[in-house]
């Protein structure tokens, strides 16, 4: 599958035949590389937010590790 700025650039391409007035089969093919792209960046979304994710985890392991520390002073 092509990467999504090549994907980009086949829209681009093929929307400018089409504003252009057209060819026998540049409306299929738009049709289709906008799928094609919907469905890359789509993908690509969750694959943020995991990372986003991972980024907050440790911020919530340290906070946890201070509050067990606060516990076991509280319990000396």
């Amino acid at each position: 599958m092509a990467s999504i700025d090549e994907l980009k650039q086949l829209v681009d391409k093929w929307q400018k035949v089409e504003d252009n007035g057209g060819s026998p089969t540049s409306g299929a093919k738009l049709k289709v590389y906008k799928r094609q792209l919907a469905e890359a960046e789509a993908a690509a979304k969750p694959a943020k937010k995991a990372k986003k994710a991972k980024k907050v985890e440790p911020v919530e392991e340290i906070i946890e590790e201070e509050i067990i520390e606060e516990a076991a002073d509280e319990e000396e």
